[in-house]
């Protein structure tokens, strides 16, 4: 890899790190791995949607004792704290690290037009009818 890409590579990876939704994604995450229920419960809804991901994947219907079981860990997850905290946290990375290979994507996929200096289309803000974003996005 190019030096100049790997080193702005690492400053990107720096400030998502840094970003209130990293910084929120890890501490939501430490909270639950702290906490022996919310552990215990993440560790349990991991193991129910392995299960059911390798039945779906295999083209096999969900037996009715597997149903159940989602719907024990989803009514059992809703209602703790610490994992709601830590699923809004990760959407919110989630949707953060999607706007950011959203415009790196953008980068190869713009049209230039010579009378227009805007390149940015895929960026945040960008995507109004006159291409004059508000540029809340970048806030």
């Amino acid at each position: 890899m190019d030096a100049g890409i790997y080193l702005k590579a690492s400053e990107l990876a720096h400030s998502i790190a840094e970003s209130k939704e990293g910084l929120r994604f890890r501490e939501a995450e430490t909270a639950v791995r702290e906490d022996s229920v919310a552990r215990n419960l993440a560790q349990r809804w991991h193991k129910v949607y392995n299960r059911v991901s390798a039945l779906l994947a295999e083209g096999d219907d969900l037996p009715e004792a597997d149903a159940r079981a989602v719907e024990f860990i989803e009514a059992k997850v809703e209602n703790h704290p610490l994992m709601l905290e830590y699923i809004d946290a990760h959407k919110a990375f989630s949707e953060l690290l999607s706007n950011v290979d959203g415009v790196l994507s953008a980068a190869f996929n713009f049209d230039m037009d010579a009378a227009d200096d805007t390149v940015c289309g895929g960026c945040p803000g960008q995507n109004t009818a006159d291409g004059a974003g508000d540029g809340a996005a970048l806030e």
